[in-house]
């Protein structure tokens, strides 16, 4: 299933982006833990080759990786991302994968110096 992505204002000069109107709605970074919800991508040109493409999320990070239909079973959505684009009006991850999608958080812990206070 598509969607509209939302299209920014980009500093680089128009022949060396194109930003996409529609596609996946949820990226997967092999890198990062979490599935986040997409907002814009963006395909960069080199010398009018294709060079890469960045996706900024609802969350607002920004990230490079395989756009999918519906996050795989097993993987947690971002809280974030998914707060921010039900409140602009987008359809809950629920709703656009067709069943319950599990959304989650990532929290850093500390695991040395456990009796300092900071």
């Amino acid at each position: 299933m598509n969607v509209k992505y939302q299209i920014r204002h980009l500093p680089y000069r128009p022949e060396d982006f194109v930003q996409l109107h529609t596609g996946k709605p949820f990226l997967i970074n092999p890198r990062a833990s979490l599935i986040h919800r997409v907002r814009s991508v963006v395909r960069f040109f080199y010398h009018g080759k294709f060079s890469h493409e960045s996706a900024q999320y609802w969350c607002g990070n920004i990230g490079r990786g395989e756009l999918v239909d519906i996050p795989p079973d097993g993987r947690l959505l971002c809280e974030r991302c998914e707060k921010l684009a039900i409140k602009f009006g987008e359809k809950s991850a629920s709703e656009i994968a067709g069943h319950h999608i599990h959304v989650g958080i990532m929290k850093p812990i500390r695991v040395c110096c456990k009796d300092a206070k900071n």
